[in-house]
Parts: C-alpha cells; structure tokens; sequence
C-alpha cells in the first residue's frame, strides 16, 4: 500500500478537516470562502506538481471542517422535551444512521392535544424512531417515498450517553443533523399526504421506500426457518434482529460479530458470482454484434448486481466502501490501466467522506477502513505457489485465513478497544475457522436463500429456507457451545487515547512482522494487552455506590475497596431490549469491575431481575440471591439456569435470624423478606440490604410498599442510613414519612424514567423528600449517579452522567444543566 500518495493525503486532511469542524464547529461561511480562495489560486500553481497537491490537501481540509459544522447547525439542541403527544406534518428525508424509522424534515406541529396553547418547536431534521420488525416500522418503511406524511408521535429523549461505559448516541444523531426524536404513537397514525406530480428524487425514495418492503418479507421468510434462518437474515441481509442478544454477545465474546455485518465479503461474492453467470451469456450476442472482449460489460453487470444487492441489505457504510472500491476497480479495468491499491482505498475514503462526513466518528467505517488498509499493507502483493494435493491444500487455506485474520485483528483490536467493545484472545484462532467457513458455506447459502425468499413462492420459499438454515443452526450451536467453555468474561473496558495510540503503533509493528507463526504470537499478545488494559478511572473512586440509568428499572453498583455487589440490572424483552448487555455490563467494564462477589435480584418484576441474566453470562460471579420462593418461582427459571451454566451459587436469602455478611471490606445486612413474605406480593417480596463500609451505609429497598415500610420500622433492626434507594422507583404507595424519619438520610436515589407514563417518581414523594432536606438523585433526570461512601467522604464528589432532561426539572436539580462527561467540574 502506498502511503505516499496524494489520494492518501487528501483523504488525511479531509478527516482531519471533520475532526476540527466537530471539535471547534468553525463558520462554515468562513471555511467555504477559504476553499473558494484556494480553488482560485489552482490555475497559478497548475505548473507545479507540489503546489497542486498542497492546495489540493488544503482544500480537502477546508471543505471537511465546513461539511460538518453545517450539519452541527443545523441540530436543534436537545430538540423538545419528552413525553409529548403531538400530530405533525413532515417531509420523509432519509433513513436513520441507527436503529430503524425515518428522518423526517419540515415537520409542524398540527395538533398538540392538551398542550395547544403552548409555542412547541421542532428540529429541522426530526427522527421517528421504531423497533425492527415491529408494525410501526413496516408502517413508516411505507411511506418512506412519501411527497408529505402525517403521523402522531410521541417525543423521546435523544439516546444520550447517560452512563459509564456507554457510546454517546445522541451526537451521532446530532452529526447528521437531527435534532430530535419521537416514537410513532400508532402504526395505523401515519399517513401519505402526497404522492403526485413529485420532483425526481421523490421516485428515487419511493424506489427506496420498496426496496425496504422487500428486505422486510426477505427477513421475514427467513427469520421462520427458525435460529438458523435468523442467521441467514444477518449474514445476507443485514438483519440481526432475529437473533436472540444472548447469542450476538457470545459471538462478540469469540470475537466473530464482525462475520454478521454486511461487508466488502459479500460484495466481492455478489461480483464474482454475477461475473461468471454474466461473462458465457454475453459472449454470444457481444460476437456477433462485432464486440471483441466481452468481459468490460460483463464486469458492469455484476457491478449493477452488487449495487442491487447492497440496496437490499441496507447499503450500510460497509457496502458502500466496498461498492466505490469495486467502482474504481471497474473503471480501471474497463480502460486497461492498473491503479494502486492503497490510491482506490484513499479515493474510496475522500468519496464517502465528502458525502458523508459524520462518517468519520462511526464504529463500523473505522473498522472496515482500518481492516482493508491493513490487508493491503500486510499482504504479499506477489502471493504463494499452489500446493499440490487436495491436504496441501486445505493445510494452504487455513494459513492463509490465519494471516488474514492475524492481519485484521491487529489494525481492528485497538479501535474495538477505543470503543469499549470487546477484545478476546481467542479471535485470532477462532476468526481463523469461521472466516473460511462462513466465506465457502454460510454466505454462499445465506444469498441464495434470500434469492429464493426474494422471488419464489411462500410453499416453494419455506422448505429451500429450511435445508439452507440447517447448517447455519448447527454453526450457531457450535459457537454457543464454544462460548459457554471458554473464559470469556471480564474486560478492560474502554482505552484511554494514549492507550489507543499505544494499541495502534503495535499492530502496526506486527502486520509488518515477517513469518506467520511470529505474526500471530503478536496478534496475541496485543489482543491480551487489550483485554486486561485498565480503563481510565471514574471518580469518585471506590468505596462508592453506581446507580445506573435503565430507564423504569432498577440497577445498583456497590463497590468497595476489595468487593463488589450487584443489585438488578434493569428490564429485557427477548429480541428486543436487554439493559443487561446494553448497559450495565458495558458499565462495570468501564468502573474496572472484572467479577462481581454477589448478585442480588432483589425480587422477580423483570424490570428488575430481566438484565441479569447476560450480566452472569458475561461477567464471573460468586453468589447469587433470590428472594423467599424465588428457587421455585417461574420468573427466575431462565436465571437459574444461567447460573447453573456459569457455576454460580444460588441462594433463596430470608432475614429471619441470618448472621450479617460480607463481601470483601463491604457488611451486608438482609432486613427483609421474612419466611412468611413469600405469600405476599411480589414487590413485598423484595429481598432489602443495608450494605455498610467505612462507618457509613446505604439502604437498598427494591419495591416494597408501606406495610413492609412500617414492618421494618417496628423490627427494631438497624435501618438507618446516610443513603436511601427510594422503593418503587418512587411510587406513592412507598416511602412514607415515619420511614423517611427512621432511615434518616441525607440522599435519596430515585431509579425511574423520565416522562414515563407511570408518572414515577410521584410528586407526593418528593414532597415528603424535600420537606426534609433529602437531596434527591433521580437516574431519569441526571443519569448514572456516582455517590462515594465513607464517614469522611464529602457528598460534592458525586459525579452525574448526562444534562437535565427537559421536563424532569421538578425535582429541583442541584446543579446546572451540563453534562458532566464533557464538564465534570459542574457536577461538584
């Protein structure tokens, strides 16, 4: 690969440009007129090789710095509060850059239901947002191509950053200039308010609008295969939505998740089958029309195939890399001149970063950047001999795959690691049989069932789907059966830069290592470095308690000096939502927690007890407790098996008699449930703790009600604490004031939504609250809390993740309304 090259300096200044556009957000005015005076001065240095290029990389800076300040603008900060239920009126103007739904431009409000005196603004670019699969994103897939559209929605908050360890989705959404969010309130709420006498881009969203239908019936079909079919429908298709999250984590615990993602992979496939059908078909009536050499317009056809395809799968950024690379490609080949390799990769970069600048800062182009550079860089452009013999052969490829692998993963593994994701050093092998088996048998089968799904009948479709998801189901097996023997749990946690910069000189000195066997050791070696590498600390520093924001759910980290306890871990519906793995593993991984020395679930609501379940998958645990009948409560079925899975000792906790425990230098105390409370109702189940450390203690509650309350009040047993986790996330029915009075605390931690329908937390509890001078620390409003504990700790250490979200203002916040990621003075 030729680094010297100007391609491969334009496309450094014109990411370079993006970096500054979106650290400084510079006029864009400005920017445009220094371009257009470096443009100007191109015919007098047109004589000079040097001069040119300079103000060819000068212009590309220039001209990047601007295309992002421009979409920076053009957010609305924040957009409007959330909760609302309002009718707007919109005009379709893209698909989202996550998750599913449409981008809506020019939207008004029509009707604001009970709020229609009130003055309610809307971003310029507006994100109505849907679950895969579900009927509101069918509804909004059809009328994508729509002149205007119709729709209720309800407003949400952008998907901030709002704990440890999380990626900061809102700016993502915000480099693109989206403003806002909303929910379609209804799939039946949206209309088309137009379709006639459209410009031509109109045509082209429609054309979009009906490929996404199509995509949508393809996943379908093949998602009723069944585990397998699910995997088809993400390795062809795109979808991984039909794959339960428990399986994609252990894929990413083996370091094979990258195999799901629609890439270059499938692209080169897609052109190469295309070719060979494309190539004897023209041969014929090219001759006799006096063409000599058919292959130019065969290679044009599979080239229009591969843009079929990618259309079809999502044309996610991956695609499109691949798509300009095969373009270039095309062009060269087409006029007989060879281009180098690195120049095609560079001028792939400036191409798509010119449209699309925000790309810079996504994940999934980095990867497959970094990933073909270093391909190109660490391969032999002059290849090997062919073996002879069909085992000197086999030998052959899977050392190749190794180099390949080896090659892939030392350019990747420091960017997974700059993004918290996660670096096993078990990759390097098992990248080594699943990358040739998915090459020459998943893929393969997985594009032909999505052609049969495309175009055959339902009868003939479902029995091909089903013999061609066979093999992907026993892969699937495999891997899930792989997972759970290899010690996958613990990480680092995200890098800090110097770390990243670090990670990255290394896999650079070892792609350029001679020998494969040498090679790989380094791959190894940094891939161990990565894993155990320590995460930048977040104070306040242990002893401290981590509530986390799950939204209306319940999360809480206590964290001593020598051991950790675990109290839920937020709700999960099955193949849709799962706090667990989204946020709270993510989460310990940034606080350095490896293991964790108990689990509590407090009692079996899932919005308590629904994460926990990819939270011991992923992470090595000690003890688990459940509250009084919980061994034999339905509920916690799926629970207990994963702990009998990971060998985690489970025990059903009643406070009757029970001596105090320990973990580490933290005292457990179980107050609650007695032996009779397995009769009452789930909430008043709950098992409740006073963990205490450093002369200073903490209450944690779960969901109980008043009786329990006033239960616990009378038991004589010691229930006062400085910190208070309010029960029921607030609910009327919980903290009365002759408990309130009992505990004696000076904070309270509120675990609820904000603008949640329940209405939680309950003004009449933070009434009582704030009539006595209990400061209140609500995950809604301020996201994940970091209260440090200890008599001689000073509450002005506690840190907060995330700014004040509009409408949750009424608990009167403390400070002012910043993020204390970006400023974490403000939250002293």
């Amino acid at each position: 690969m030729d680094v010297t090259s100007l391609p491969v300096w334009i496309a450094l200044a014109l990411a370079l440009g993006i970096v500054v556009g979106d650290r400084l957000e510079p006029d864009p005015v400005a920017l445009r007129a220094l371009a257009l005076a470096v443009a100007a001065l191109g015919p007098i240095a047109a004589r000079r090789a040097v001069a040119r290029g300079l103000l060819a990389i000068l212009l590309a800076g220039s001209l990047g710095a601007a295309a992002l300040s421009e979409r920076l603008g053009q957010a609305v900060a924040g957009g409007p509060a959330a909760g609302l239920e309002l009718t707007i009126a919109a005009r379709p103007c893209g698909l989202p850059p996550l998750g599913n739904g449409l981008v809506v431009c020019e939207a008004v409000v029509v009707d604001a239901g009970p709020r229609r005196g009130d003055a309610i603004e809307l971003p310029p670019r507006l994100l109505i947002s849907a679950l895969a699969g579900s009927p509101e994103a069918l509804a909004l897939s059809r009328v994508a191509g729509a002149r205007r559209i119709r729709a209720r929605v309800q407003t949400a908050h952008p998907p901030e950053a709002r704990n440890p360890g999380a990626r900061d989705h809102a700016r993502r959404l915000v480099r693109r200039g989206i403003g806002g969010r909303a929910y379609l309130a209804d799939a039946r709420l949206v209309v088309a308010t137009g379709w006639r006498r459209q410009p031509l881009a109109d045509p082209v969203r429609r054309a979009w609008a009906a490929i996404g239908l199509l995509r949508m019936r393809i996943v379908a079909r093949l998602e009723a295969a069944g585990p397998g079919g699910a995997l088809l429908a993400a390795l062809a298709a795109g979808d991984r939505s039909g794959l339960d999250p428990a399986v994609r984590a252990e894929l990413a615990g083996l370091g094979i998740a990258h195999l799901l993602a629609v890439s270059g992979l499938h692209v080169a496939i897609v052109v190469g089958l295309c070719y060979a059908l494309a190539r004897p078909g023209l041969a014929g009536p090219l001759t006799r029309a006096g063409v000599a050499d058919p292959r130019p317009f065969a290679a044009a056809l599979s080239l229009a195939g591969a843009f079929a395809y990618a259309a079809l799968a999502g044309m996610g950024l991956p695609l499109r890399r691949a798509l300009v690379v095969a373009g270039v490609l095309w062009l060269a080949f087409a006029s007989g001149r060879r281009w180098p390799a690195g120049s095609t990769l560079a001028g792939a970069a400036v191409v798509l970063l010119a449209a699309e600048p925000a790309a810079l800062f996504d994940p999934g182009a980095q990867l497959s950047f970094a990933a073909a550079g270093a391909l190109m860089l660490g391969l032999s452009p002059g290849g090997t001999a062919h073996p002879s013999g069909r085992a000197a052969r086999i030998v052959e490829g899977l050392r190749t795959s190794l180099r390949t692998s080896a090659i892939a993963l030392a350019a990747t593994g420091p960017i997974l690691a700059a993004h918290g994701l996660v670096v096993t050093p078990f990759g390097l092998a098992v990248n080594g049989l699943a990358v040739p088996l998915t090459a020459l048998l998943l893929l393969p089968a997985a594009l032909l069932a999505v052609l049969v799904a495309a175009v055959a009948p339902v009868a003939v479709a479902s029995p091909i789907v089903a013999v061609l998801a066979w093999p992907a189901e026993r892969a699937l097996v495999a891997a899930t059966s792989l997972a759970e023997r290899l010690p996958l749990d613990g990480s680092g946690g995200p890098l800090g830069p110097a770390g990243v910069c670090l990670g990255l000189l290394l896999g650079l000195a070892a792609i350029r290592l001679p020998g494969d066997l040498v090679r790989a050791a380094a791959v190894l070696s940094l891939s161990l470095w990565l894993r155990a590498g320590a995460p930048p600390p977040i104070e306040p520093l242990p002893p401290r308690i981590v509530a986390f924001d799950v939204g209306q759910g319940d999360a809480l980290l206590v964290q001593g000096r020598r051991g950790v306890i675990l109290v839920d871990a937020g709700r999960s519906i099955p193949g849709r939502l799962d706090m667990g793995a989204r946020t709270v593993v993510p989460a310990l991984a940034a606080l350095g927690v490896g293991s964790l020395d108990l689990v509590i679930a407090s009692h079996a609501d899932v919005d308590h007890r629904g994460g926990l379940d990819a939270v011991l998958r992923r992470v090595p645990v000690g003890r688990l407790w459940l509250p009084a009948g919980g061994l034999e409560d339905p509920a916690f079925a799926g629970l207990r098996a994963v702990a009998k899975e990971r060998a985690v000792v489970v025990e059903e906790i009643v406070a009757d008699g029970r001596p105090e425990q320990r973990a580490g230098d933290l005292s457990i105390e179980v107050l609650w449930p007695t032996e009779h409370a397995a009769e009452a109702s789930s909430n008043d189940g709950s098992i409740v703790v006073r963990v205490s450390v450093d002369g200073d203690a903490v209450l944690l509650t779960g969901d109980i009600g008043r009786s329990v309350e006033r239960a616990l009040t009378a038991s004589g047993q010691p229930i006062e604490a400085r910190i208070l986790k309010v029960a029921h996330h607030g609910s009327v029915t919980s903290s009365g004031g002759a408990f309130l009075d009992a505990v004696g605390a000076s904070i309270a931690i509120v675990s609820a939504g904000c603008g949640a329908r329940s209405g939680l937390p309950a003004s009449p509890v933070l009434d009582r609250l704030r009539e006595r001078s209990i400061r209140v620390e609500w995950t809604g409003r301020d996201g994940a809390v970091v209260l440090p504990l200890g008599a001689a700790r000073s509450d002005e250490e506690a840190r907060r993740f995330g700014a004040v979200r509009k409408g949750c203002e009424r608990a009167s916040p403390r400070r002012a309304p910043v993020s204390c990621v970006a400023h974490p003075s403000a939250c002293q």
